[in-house]
């Protein structure tokens, strides 16, 4: 073989290489992205059942049952968070699918706490707040029910 020859092989092992170490960063960093996100996920999920047993344990509180807002202001403002951390992908549809029955279901029950009943609780923290999708969506939750939502949220989500 000519030295043109060995030139030409090493030419086409060289760009063989390169396409490979390409494609393999590619894939490393898909790998990467796909696990930051996963792990994001996870966490995102650990924090929201933390602060729910946090603010659920505030319902033995004797000053908390008294004057029960401050129990129903520490819940919605979780229940916003989680909203919002499901609607960027955060948050598993079945974990959220599992806790928006949970509140149509207590929706439906309205017991009370305290002096304050649920939907009373519920009124009175998020009158002002100015979240109008959020507003409309458990709107939808509490008169309709979780697919109705999610249905709604199809066709009205940013």
């Amino acid at each position: 073989m000519s030295l043109d020859d060995w030139v030409k092989i090493a030419t086409i092992i060289g760009g063989v290489a390169t396409a490979l170490t390409g494609a393999a960063t590619v894939a490393v960093l898909w790998y990467t992205v796909r696990i930051t996100r996963f792990s994001k996920q996870s966490d995102v999920l650990l924090q929201c059942t933390e602060r729910f047993s946090r603010v659920w344990e505030m319902r033995a509180n004797p000053q908390v049952v008294a004057d029960p807002i401050v129990f129903y202001e520490r819940f919605w403002s979780l229940q916003l968070d989680q909203f919002t951390h499901w609607k960027n992908g955060f948050i598993d549809a079945g974990v959220f699918d599992t806790w928006m029955k949970g509140r149509y279901r207590e929706w439906q029950d309205n017991e009370p706490f305290g002096n304050m009943k649920y939907r009373d609780g519920y009124e009175k923290v998020i009158a002002t707040w100015e979240t109008p999708k959020f507003k409309s969506f458990m709107l939808e939750l509490h008169n309709h029910g979780p697919e109705a939502a999610y249905k709604w949220w199809k066709a009205n989500r940013d």
